[in-house]
């Protein structure tokens, strides 16, 4: 999960502040998807 956090930070950096709810719904989405193990 921290993975998924630090990715989803790089995205939100990369992308801009206008894409970071993209990036959060992906990152839920594959959050679920994954598990939480």
């Amino acid at each position: 999960d921290a993975v998924l956090d630090k990715a989803a930070a790089a995205a939100k950096s990369k992308l801009g502040q206008d894409k970071a709810s993209q990036v959060d719904m992906a990152r839920d989405f594959i959050d679920k998807k994954v598990g939480s193990e």
